[in-house]
């Protein structure tokens, strides 16, 4: 058991560097899906014909809660397989 561990520890180091880059990307993802998104609502005047609340309060992402959970995540775990399958 104490190799395994061992294995996977050294793994962890070695790859720790490629490690961080989706996490990069994933902030990026979501600032800029923030921005966007307030940007559409406030600036460009985007509404929909629905009584959602908003994420947070921001008025972005006026959807059902499901909704709003796959609109954030859909794309950090799209940038988590795509590095995992290391799809070019």
């Amino acid at each position: 058991m104490d190799s395994r561990l061992g294995f996977v520890e050294r793994n962890i180091r070695k790859n720790k560097k490629s490690a961080q880059i989706p996490l990069h990307l994933i902030n990026i993802y979501i600032f800029a899906l923030f921005i966007v998104e307030y940007l559409g609502y406030y600036i460009f005047k985007i509404r929909l014909n629905s009584d959602f609340p908003s994420l947070l309060r921001l008025g972005i992402i006026h959807a059902p809660l499901g909704m709003k959970l796959f609109y954030i995540f859909a794309g950090p775990i799209y940038i988590l397989i795509t590095d995992y399958l290391k799809v070019k």
